[in-house]
């Protein structure tokens, strides 16, 4: 046999991972589990109406599992080298859109505690629930980002 070529064959592949890599399984697993939570959600909140308060079926349940799905497109597009930032950035935007578009629904939370009826019960607690999965994940999301960027400073000042 072909010493050369056995010796050349069995040396690992070194990888030089860019900021945008670190950390990427962590990232790609919390953001499945988001995915799959808020497509979940939508599920029961159209699927089982009087789970979250409702009389029947209405299609702003379905929100969060558009959102999820959205979500879930991005994360896809993560997995390659050249869209990864703007995956990763859409990513977080969809969040903090899913953030922002739960707050009405927190705003009446008051008024379920004090006892008082709420319009669109059911919407009201799928905001709530579709605010407990975003949040979390936006928060991740900002420290992710801020950990690469410090990486690559950090990289950039070895190199000088």
């Amino acid at each position: 046999p072909n010493r050369e070529a056995t010796a050349w064959t069995m040396q690992p592949k070194v990888h030089v991972p860019t900021p945008w890599f670190q950390d990427m399984d962590l990232l790609l697993g919390i953001t499945n589990l988001v995915c799959a939570c808020l497509v979940l959600l939508a599920g029961l909140g159209y699927g089982m109406p009087p789970l979250f308060g409702g009389r029947r079926r209405h299609m702003h349940s379905l929100i969060p599992g558009v959102l999820g799905i959205l979500m879930g497109i991005c994360t896809a597009l993560i997995t390659y080298e050249k869209t990864r930032k703007a995956a990763a950035h859409a990513l977080v935007l969809l969040a903090i859109g899913g953030v922002l578009g739960s707050i009405p629904g927190l705003m009446k939370l008051p008024s379920v505690y004090f006892g008082y009826p709420v319009e669109k019960k059911d919407a009201m607690w799928i905001q709530t629930w579709m605010f407990v999965i975003c949040m979390p994940f936006v928060i991740f999301s900002i420290s992710w980002f801020v950990a690469n960027k410090r990486a690559e400073k950090a990289r950039a000042s070895k190199k000088e």
